[in-house]
């Protein structure tokens, strides 16, 4: 069964432009996302030191899959960044096939074309130039989609283990998969209803066989790949979170309230952008809820899209809340919206499936009123440009490029408003407009500004040169003993990803003020201080630029290697060796066998950074 879906979905696929879109947006993600330096932190730091530094019984999330797949990077030595945004622009294009045969089954060849290259192009794309796993749950979250839309109330048991085995391996890329486990029950039950009280009953039993493959692949592929770590659903990480957000009931009482006021920052977002698919989707839903004799395609997909997006922007809503007070970024108007902006083509699929159709004098009244209050929503969105909440780029490249400049902004809520204002109406041109103009339009405008915004990041900063410097300054042995310092968490994770050694550390120290030296932790030599910080208690060895400074401790005990090129300090004095010996011959110009190849070296008190053999 599964050999033949695959064979029909190459057939499907010979002679359809997206041969020729696919390889033309891998090479165009490649060459944008080319020389661009890190961003992310502390994401990108944590995902590649787990991937290539760390077991993966220590990495920090258990992306297992993610990190044996990108373990490949080590491969490419110090282009380990370069290597990651190749991978990350492969696994993001090879997701279209399976985008495109999703809507294929309610849309025409053309549309389904359409939404495709839309969602390649969207500025969802710009998370392939992060070393973090969005692009491969990119792929494996629409393997899943193409599958379980696949299939309706008479498919066999095997058919939805198969589902639960794709979920679980989604959940290897990132646990977050398991959070689609509400959403995917409740579908099971919507779509179960066509064969009455027997379907509800084998509902019952898919849900059971989804949630118990999923579970056994999700623990079976942690074990293999992690040992007894990977029996874990979420990490440590995230399970803290959670912990610690439950810890006592005023605690409690203060998440629910967060949580809130997320959700209508998550809804105005969604209303505002694709607030006609949304009220397409909700108006099949609720006129839906009489068992049907057997539900189409494009009503199997509308509501897969609204409990996929409606769990999640739960979900993402209680995560802001529960991460609060973690870091100095965490607050209740940040909107993730990177948690599920993998799954909003589903909503470029609602209204291609509905493009052209009209509507009877009943079915206005009824659209009316579904459109009503989502258009409040865009209206209100629009007058109050979403304040009080902040997109940025890495958390909501749509959103982020949809507000960047206000005059677009207006234009473009004026445009969703009147597509949803055009529907409700009863008028076949709101679906056209929305597919035709709205969505291409928003597509361009938020992509450019997406993509201008991180090519920003071709020129490097003071805290790029000052980790470059470091690992290229200092013997990669020496690499563990560096403390990193400075008031900016964000920045000093930055400095740690060039290091690219997991026994470098941090620490944050308020803004403006002084580091002593005398107060580095045991093993740590070196302290790498960023920003405007003075420091006393060391030794000064070198800052080729302002902005950051490379101290060493006074009077540490080092050695110096004589087979090494360089040592990262001063030597004002020689003792106690023997004066520079002719090179034998016949020994290829090695160091003679008497002579030692390390010295013991101990600070000399009449000038900072001078040491004496």
């Amino acid at each position: 069964m599964e050999a033949r879906r695959i064979a029909a979905l190459a057939t499907r696929l010979r002679g359809n432009p997206l041969i020729v879109v696919m390889p033309a947006v891998f090479v165009a993600l490649v060459l944008r996302n080319s020389g661009l330096y890190p961003s992310v932190f502390a994401d990108e730091y944590a995902y590649s030191t787990s991937s290539r530094l760390l077991p993966f019984a220590n990495a920090y999330f258990p992306d297992y899959a993610y990190f044996a797949i990108f373990n490949l990077t080590n491969r490419c030595g110090g282009g380990f960044l370069a290597c990651a945004q190749i991978l990350n622009a492969a696994a993001f294009v090879a997701a279209s096939p399976f985008i495109y045969l999703s809507a294929r089954r309610v849309c025409t060849r053309r549309i389904a074309t359409l939404v495709t290259v839309l969602a390649l192009a969207g500025p969802i794309n710009t998370y392939t130039a992060y070393f973090m796993p969005e692009a491969l749950y990119f792929l494996a979250f629409w393997v899943f989609a193409w599958f379980i839309l696949g299939l309706d109330s008479s498919s066999n048991r095997r058919m939805w283990i198969i589902t639960g085995a794709l979920l679980g391996a989604a959940a290897l890329v990132k646990p977050h998969a398991l959070f689609l486990l509400p959403a995917i029950l409740l579908y099971l039950m919507y779509v179960g209803r066509a064969q009455r009280r027997k379907g509800v009953r084998s509902a019952v039993w898919n849900g059971v066989l989804v949630v118990v493959a999923a579970l056994f692949v999700k623990f079976a592929g942690g074990y293999l790949l992690a040992g007894s770590a990977g029996l874990t659903l979420f990490g440590p990480t995230y399970t803290s979170f959670a912990n610690s957000a439950l810890s006592d009931s005023n605690q409690f009482r203060q998440l629910l309230a967060v949580t809130a006021e997320s959700v209508v920052g998550h809804l105005l977002a969604i209303c505002l952008m694709f607030g006609l698919p949304v009220a397409m989707a909700a108006a099949g839903l609720v006129g839906n809820l009489r068992p049907p004799d057997r539900l189409e395609a494009e009503e199997r997909t509308s509501a897969f899209a609204l409990l996929i997006l409606a769990d999640l922007v739960v979900v993402v809503a209680l995560f802001t809340a529960s991460a609060i007070g973690s870091g100095p970024y965490e607050t209740a108007t940040r909107l993730h919206m990177r948690y599920y902006d993998f799954a909003l083509p589903l909503l470029f699929m609602v209204a291609g499936a509905q493009l052209g159709e009209t509507r009877t004098r009943d079915s206005r009244r009824w659209h009316a009123l579904v459109a009503l209050p989502i258009g409040l929503a865009i209206a209100y969105a629009v007058m109050s440009r979403l304040g009080p909440y902040t997109p940025i780029l890495v958390d909501s490249p749509e959103l982020r490029g949809f507000t960047n400049n206000p005059k677009a902004f207006v234009a473009l809520g004026c445009l969703s408003l009147a597509t949803l204002a055009l529907w409700a109406s009863g008028s076949r041109w709101g679906s056209r407009l929305f597919v035709y103009g709205f969505l291409p339009l928003a597509v361009v405008v938020t992509s450019v500004v997406a993509s201008m915004q991180l090519r920003g990041r071709l020129v490097p900063d003071g805290v790029d040169r000052a980790g470059m410097f470091v690992k290229q300054y200092l013997p990669h042995d020496e690499l563990p003993h560096v403390l990193v310092v400075g008031s900016e968490p964000a920045d000093l994770f930055r400095a740690l990803f060039y290091l690219d050694d997991p026994n470098a550390s941090l620490l944050v120290i308020p803004e403006g003020s002084n580091y002593d030296l005398s107060a580095l932790p045991e093993g740590k030599d070196w302290a790498l201080i960023i920003g405007d910080h003075a420091w006393t208690g060391g030794a000064f060895s070198e800052s080729p630029t302002p902005g950051f400074a490379l101290v060493r401790r006074d009077n540490p005990a080092v050695n110096v290697y004589f087979r090494t090129d360089t040592w990262p300090g001063f030597i004002s004095h020689v003792q106690g060796l023997p004066s520079p010996e002719p090179v034998n011959p016949g020994e290829g110009g090695s160091q003679p066998a008497s002579r030692p190849p390390t010295s013991h070296l101990i600070s000399d008190p009449r000038g900072p950074g001078a040491v004496r053999i």
